[in-house]
């Protein structure tokens, strides 16, 4: 049974509240939206079969709709501001030399302690 049938049960049935109803419509209308393009990627082949995550948890895995829009966004976004792009690669180099020369020491591994034998 899809999201869709599921949430529109819901919503006919939480009569008693309109606050509820009002919140369980707009996530209805969410979930609708959310499949109908979904649906319109999917007919278009907008969304290559070959694209596959290549690092992090979900490697090697395709990329879920949220995913190619949050990285379409970004995309956008970096194209909209080049001058702050620039900028956040500047300072981020910045701060990286800084701690780099400023010798930062991290800290070591702690000793861990066997109860019974004590230090190994």
């Amino acid at each position: 049974m899809s999201s869709v049938k599921v949430l529109a049960g819901v919503v006919a049935e939480a009569d008693a509240d309109a606050w509820l109803r009002d919140a369980l419509d707009r996530a209805l209308e969410a979930n609708q939206r959310w499949e109908r393009l979904a649906r319109e990627l999917r007919e278009e082949n907008a969304i290559r079969p070959d694209l596959i995550i290549p690092t992090g948890k979900r490697k090697g895995q395709n990329p879920s709709l949220a995913s190619i829009y949050r990285a379409l966004a970004g995309h956008e976004k970096a194209a909209a501001y080049p001058d702050a792009v620039a900028q956040a690669h500047a300072e981020f180099a910045e701060q990286h030399a800084a701690e780099a020369t400023a010798g930062i020491v991290r800290p070591r591994p702690a000793r861990v302690l066997d109860p019974v034998n004590g230090l190994k």
